[in-house]
């Protein structure tokens, strides 16, 4: 992945992180046994293409304008499988007036960490080219062999508790409000992707 990277990362103690995270590490792996997917913690990439050799990241998340945490929800509206290696098998998010305050959180950081401070450059790019998604399977997978387990995997999520696109399902767990920013080195290989700065939305 080009550059460094802002991932917005749900609560530890909130109920939808333990739940994404049996699903990425244990769940959704055993649909196929051939694979050893790498571990990787459930998030929302806010941006990526920060430069590299960035001195300060606790600097830069610092500077970023964020909005408040109650002002940041992050709903899941469909299961989306991709041909991309950190695109497999996502939840896409919201982004219209049901993603709220995730693409204002996003233009921010973009903002701040790739345009030098542009503010229409980063709003051009919010509108265009951001596609929030929560990934839930990194791999080289072709694509059909997970899309032929759609209806398995879909199952899986229900049981879980998380019922996609549904705003209504008291049961379901499919949305977390706020969290925090962590500047993560996503141009390392991604065992190194561990963040080297945070900053919780308060």
């Amino acid at each position: 992945m080009p550059g460094s990277s802002l991932w917005l990362v749900p609560p530890p103690s909130s109920p939808i992180y333990k739940t994404l995270q049996t699903l990425i590490d244990s769940i959704i792996p055993s649909r196929f046994p051939n694979l050893q997917p790498p571990h990787f913690v459930p998030h929302v990439t806010l941006t990526s293409d920060i430069p590299a050799d960035l001195a300060d990241p606790q600097a830069l998340l610092g500077s970023i304008d964020l909005p408040s945490a109650g002002d940041v929800v992050v709903h899941f509206e469909a299961l989306d499988v991709g041909e991309a290696f950190v695109k497999k098998l996502t939840l896409r998010v919201e982004n219209d007036d049901g993603g709220v305050g995730v693409v204002e959180l996003a233009t921010s950081c973009r903002r701040k960490g790739v345009e030098g401070g542009d503010t229409k450059k980063a709003e051009e790019w919010a509108r265009k080219k951001f596609m929030p998604h929560c990934s839930l399977l990194y791999s080289g997978i072709d694509l059909t062999k997970v899309e032929e387990k759609r209806e398995q995997l879909l199952q899986d999520l229900r049981e879980a508790g998380i019922a996609v696109g549904s705003k209504d399902d008291k049961g379901s767990i499919n949305a977390w409000t706020g969290g925090s920013v962590w500047f993560v080195p996503t141009h390392k290989s991604i065992e190194e992707w561990s963040p080297v700065a945070k900053r919780p939305l308060v």
